[in-house]
């Protein structure tokens, strides 16, 4: 699915601003709606209402859209090289949709160069996949080796003043390990963790 593109001066461009908030909605959402579909800007009359269920008729704010200009009728013949047209179907083509949007022609050679590279990687990786277009692991995730299991010791903390301990760790007294640390904290001996012996 590719992408849809909008200018950051979309909103405030004289032909957009003018919509009403239901001819905008519907003129932002045909633009989803294409690029999700692939028709290049084009808007069937058939398809008009399943482009957003949020716009009650939205045949009457097509014709909004049409006066203002970021839509004509599918058969018109647009000047512009940006716009796609005209179609033989009863509809809108949404005026200069490749100017922000790929053509469906240029979105699928573009998925088929990417599955052709997605092949060559996974062939050259014996089929295994690299995470990015595949999320889904067959391995369990890494576990923290628990106390014991060969952890390696803590290295002493660096001058400076530790951070307060958190409300869960309480003070207590050193029992030392065979490595030197304190077996509770794994921690070395002098430290706020441990209790001062009187």
């Amino acid at each position: 699915m590719p992408w849809v593109r909008f200018d950051d001066q979309f909103t405030i461009h004289r032909k957009v601003d003018g919509l009403s908030d239901a001819a905008f909605r519907l003129h932002a959402s045909a633009i989803f709606w294409s690029a999700r579909n692939l028709t290049d800007g084009f808007v069937s009359r058939e398809d008009l209402d399943g482009v957003t269920a949020r716009v009650r008729t939205p045949a009457r704010f097509a014709a909004e859209c049409v006066r203002r200009g970021v839509w004509h009728d599918a058969r018109e013949q647009c000047l512009s090289e940006k716009c796609p047209g005209p179609v033989d179907g009863d509809g809108w083509v949404i005026h200069d949709y490749w100017e922000y949007q790929p053509s469906k022609a240029q979105v699928m050679r573009d998925r088929d160069a990417s599955a052709k590279r997605q092949k060559k990687w996974r062939a050259s990786h014996n089929g295994s996949s690299n995470g990015v277009t595949n999320g889904v692991s067959a391995s369990s995730p890494s576990r923290p080796p628990l106390k014991g299991e060969g952890t390696p010791a803590r290295a002493p903390r660096g001058a400076g003043r530790a951070p307060p301990l958190p409300p869960h760790e309480h003070q207590h007294p050193f029992i030392p390990a065979a490595d030197g640390l304190c077996a509770v904290c794994q921690y070395p001996e002098p430290n706020r963790r441990h209790l001062e012996e009187p």
